[in-house]
């Protein structure tokens, strides 16, 4: 259960960070997509992981 937690905590973050990205980003018409899989890495990862999605949406755009 305590898993279960920190797991939907850090998921909670990592949207809240996406959407400070996105929001910051639309100045610059850029954005990330809102999906499990991108929420779950910088949940995970944190600010890194948003550095990391960020690349790799340059590299394989």
């Amino acid at each position: 259960m305590k898993i279960l937690v920190k797991l939907v905590y850090r998921g909670v973050i990592g949207a809240v960070m996406l959407f400070a990205v996105n929001l910051a980003g639309g100045l610059f018409s850029f954005h990330l997509s809102f999906n499990i899989m991108s929420i779950f890495v910088a949940g995970f990862l944190g600010v890194p992981g948003v550095g990391l999605l960020t690349v790799l949406k340059y590299m394989l755009a």
